[in-house]
């Protein structure tokens, strides 16, 4: 139970310092949908998996909410006070954000362009990381015996992945 606050408070202090942090509840609903515990129940149908996903992510949904009200409020609009090279990407259309490399590049690049410069070297110890994860995941689903897991795991990368542009 305490677990299950820290991580709420945790989710609290993310949503007020990244804004990346509200993809955590939808997030939480494909890692539910694909990988549900005996505790949601394995049902058969996509839709009650869906629902139990989303009921056994319901608190960080209402803080998402909560959150987004409390912008609203604050801002007068519900997108929007960015500027620069994070402005940018919110400015063009979802379709256009999908397809462009250049939003792929800012996903996995999070750093303000006018801070950090895409020849820094941190962006070295980034690209060091990300291809060490890579690796990782590539050989874990090489030793994987089960093509069920196999399966899931890239579905839930692509969807995430998608999710977070």
């Amino acid at each position: 139970m305490r677990a299950r606050y820290a991580s709420l408070g945790l989710f609290a202090l993310a949503l007020g310092s990244k804004e990346m942090a509200v993809t955590l509840p939808p997030t939480l609903v494909l890692l539910l949908l694909f990988f549900q515990t005996p505790r949601y129940g394995r049902a058969k149908s996509i839709f009650i998996r869906i629902f139990n996903a989303i009921r056994g992510s319901w608190r960080y949904w209402l803080l998402l909410l909560l959150y987004l009200i409390i912008r609203t409020a604050s801002l007068g609009t519900f997108m929007g006070g960015y500027q620069g090279s994070i402005g940018e990407g919110f400015s063009s259309s979802l379709i256009e954000r999908l397809l462009s490399q250049r939003s792929a590049y800012r996903v996995m690049f999070p750093l303000n362009l006018e801070i950090f410069a895409p020849n820094s070297q941190w962006f070295n110890y980034l690209r060091i990381v990300y291809l060490t994860a890579l690796g990782s995941f590539v050989l874990s689903l090489l030793i994987s015996r089960s093509k069920e897991t196999i399966i899931k795991s890239v579905l839930f990368t692509g969807l995430w992945f998608i999710l977070i542009m």
